[in-house]
């Protein structure tokens, strides 16, 4: 949501035909996932991200130690997770280079994102969650399966 809010002008974009000003977002009960989301579009489109850009961060987010144990999934090879760590950030610096930005420094920036995004995935999935619990919206059969997964 955060990158399709971007560039940032006040709105949060849920999808194409659903946009939430701050005022509408207050009434929707959850004030720091709003916080949250807000200043994650403010930073993407302070740093201009692209879409390969964007997709490349969120792998990594994936892809890291400390999401993968948050899910209680086994892993057999933590080598294979950091050689796919590697291989995505060897294709963000290969993305760089063949747009011509000699910035050194964007990788990093881009990285930075990170911590925002994580939050914003924890609060977005605790939020969901409630709404389930306090059966105020009936959910989606798959929705709700993956909330159930998600928050044991």
């Amino acid at each position: 949501m955060a990158y399709r809010s971007s560039p940032y002008k006040g709105d949060l974009v849920y999808a194409d035909d659903f946009r939430c000003t701050e005022d509408d977002s207050k009434k929707l009960g959850s004030p720091e996932f709003d916080t949250v989301t807000r200043r994650l579009a403010r930073k993407l489109t302070e740093l201009m991200i692209t879409k390969e850009e964007y997709v490349v961060i969120k792998t990594m987010l994936l892809l890291n130690p400390a999401f993968i144990n948050s899910l209680d999934i086994s892993i057999d090879s933590w080598e294979t997770v950091q050689q796919l760590r590697d291989r995505m950030h060897d294709s963000l610096v290969e993305y760089e280079r063949w747009r011509g930005n000699t910035n050194q420094r964007r990788i990093g920036n881009l990285f930075l994102t990170l911590p925002l995004l994580m939050q914003a995935k924890i609060l977005a999935r605790e939020y969901w969650f409630s709404v389930k619990q306090s059966g105020r919206v009936p959910l989606h059969k798959l929705l709700s399966e993956m909330l159930e997964y998600a928050c044991p």
